[in-house]
């Protein structure tokens, strides 16, 4: 049996020798989810041209700079202009034009008054008061300058990124290929949802969450079905997973040490060759790591719910951020908000809740700790991460802890110093 931190970098040594997932250039609809090969820059500036940023009169600053509410600066209106006009170039700069929001700013043209501020009277704009050069004008370029970076390689895009590259005319993008991952549970006493639950049997719920997180990470999950304990099914549906050009192969049970444990055996008779197996982490301890060749990686997930999770979370992410080429993820510190108890000599990660406080952050470990109990994790939005020693952590004690799914956003308000 390994360490944690052992394992982990067996797996990472594992995706450097595999390395970086191809790439190809995916249409800026597509592109959701996906994370960016290469750094891609701003081509033009945002906004492209001057433009108003409210309804009004364009005006000269200077001719206004009498202006006062007594004696306003009286402007003949000498044209009006819409967002999407062609930008006006009068002879002279002089009066005002009517102008719309987002509309571009008539050469020679400084400022912009706004409607409320102003009145129309006989063909002419009564201004009251100085404006400023400059005021309710949007200038070209001062969002984005042409060169400005917008996407780092490595970041996953989201609906935020699309949006400005959208707004920069960027309409393909280059991403990684969504790594493929093949799911097989097995067990015997594991039914699909829907079906009538006999005594002695429980529903597969790790078949579709490992579909679902599987797609959160960014990957293309195929599900070969669930084995009833029979390692000749077994092997055949890893033949299939094999054969299909699979980046990594997940299973879920028959790893531990029963007589109905069979993956192990299975997996090297196909011609996998063990990186670990048993990790002293709790929950998740018989876990299974084995290469095929230079062909995948495969992960044996214990088949408790939260086993599988915690598989999930602290094996095959990191794993996949590695062949994405996704920087490695950094934990939050938090203190302890309660002491805590622990098996020695074990990495251990609990279900927990961080909170931002006056302090720092805290993280509170919640009860219910059960590998095999659900209903804590939608409590939770935290794993505290429990070093390998002491047994005993204090209230008050700093530990890691992680979002309870990868690239959380709503941990962004969560203060603390980071490992």
């Amino acid at each position: 049996m390994i360490g944690y931190s052992e394992a982990l970098h067996l797996l990472v040594e594992t995706a450097e020798d595999v390395g970086l997932l191809p790439f190809s250039s995916a249409p800026l609809r597509e592109a959701a989810g996906r994370v960016a090969a290469s750094p891609i820059a701003s081509a033009e500036p945002l906004p492209a041209f001057d433009n108003s940023a409210m309804d009004g009169f364009a005006v000269v600053c200077a001719q206004t700079a009498a202006a006062s509410k007594s004696s306003p600066a009286r402007l003949p209106i000498v044209g009006s202009v819409a967002a999407g006009d062609v930008p006006p170039s009068p002879a002279r700069a002089f009066g005002a034009f009517e102008i719309m929001t987002g509309a571009p700013i008539p050469a020679g043209f400084d400022a912009v008054a706004r409607l409320e501020d102003v009145r129309r009277e006989d063909g002419e704009v009564l201004v009251f008061s100085p404006v400023d050069r400059g005021a309710y004008v949007r200038r070209a370029g001062s969002d984005y300058q042409a060169g400005l970076p917008v996407v780092a390689p490595g970041e996953r895009l989201d609906s935020r990124h699309l949006l400005a590259l959208a707004a920069l005319g960027v309409a393909r993008v280059p991403v990684r290929w969504k790594p493929k991952v093949a799911v097989i549970s097995t067990g015997r006493e594991l039914i699909e949802t829907g079906a009538p639950l006999l005594p002695g049997q429980i529903r597969n719920a790790t078949g579709p969450y490992l579909a679902a997180a599987l797609s959160e990470l960014g990957a293309e999950p195929r599900v070969y079905g669930t084995v009833a304990d029979d390692p000749v099914d077994f092997k055949r549906r890893m033949d299939a997973a094999l054969s299909q050009e699979n980046d990594l192969i997940l299973t879920t049970g028959a790893v531990s040490m029963g007589r109905h444990d069979f993956v192990a055996a299975a997996v090297a008779e196909l011609g996998g060759r063990p990186l670990f197996h048993k990790v002293a982490m709790r929950p998740g301890k018989p876990i299974l790591a084995a290469r095929f060749g230079h062909g995948p990686l495969l992960l044996g997930l214990p088949g408790n719910p939260v086993s599988t999770v915690v598989g999930l979370r602290f094996f095959v992410a990191p794993y996949l951020r590695r062949l994405l080429g996704q920087p490695p993820e950094r934990f939050l510190r938090a203190a302890l908000a309660q002491p805590v108890q622990k098996p020695a000599g074990l990495r251990c990660f609990l279900k927990a809740r961080a909170a931002a406080g006056p302090a720092g952050t805290s993280v509170q470990v919640l009860p219910g700790q059960g590998s095999f109990q659900v209903r804590p994790l939608l409590e939770a939005n935290a794993w505290a991460i429990l070093p390998e020693e002491p047994e005993e952590l204090a209230a008050g004690a700093e530990v890691d802890v992680a979002p309870i799914l990868p690239e959380d956003s709503s941990w962004a308000p969560l203060a603390g110093a980071r490992t």
